[in-house]
């Protein structure tokens, strides 16, 4: 069985970008949703018209979307408060120089063998 009435298009819902690609096998059409820059699968959908598929797989994606939160990006007067660098390297550059030191144990087992060790 061959794709006829293949179509793809780019459009936004719920404020993230969309692709929609639809397709027609035998008597029915598919639809299906994916966010463009990976191209993860959102929704999918099928029904005897290409605008019903269409109009299944938008709503199915644009619930599933409204639901997502967005990463809120670091705001630039709390990247001032570890010299601009991200948390991950401020938090690794801590780690770092605990490992100078003395090793951070916490376990009731890690405490035990501090102790022993003082």
């Amino acid at each position: 069985m061959k794709a006829e009435d293949y179509s793809e298009r780019e459009l936004e819902l719920a404020g993230w970008p969309v692709r929609i690609v639809s397709y027609k096998l035998g008597e029915t059409y598919y639809a299906k949703a994916d966010n463009v820059s990976p191209g993860a699968m959102i929704a999918r959908s099928a029904a005897a018209s290409k605008a019903e598929a269409e109009a299944k797989v938008s709503a199915a994606a644009e619930t599933r979307l409204a639901a997502t939160r967005r990463r809120v990006q670091e705001s630039s007067a709390q990247a001032g408060n570890n010299g601009g660098r991200s948390p991950l390297s401020a938090s690794r550059d801590s780690l770092s120089a605990g490992a100078r030191g003395a090793p951070r144990l916490t376990s009731p087992d890690s405490q035990a063998l501090r102790s022993r060790q003082a």
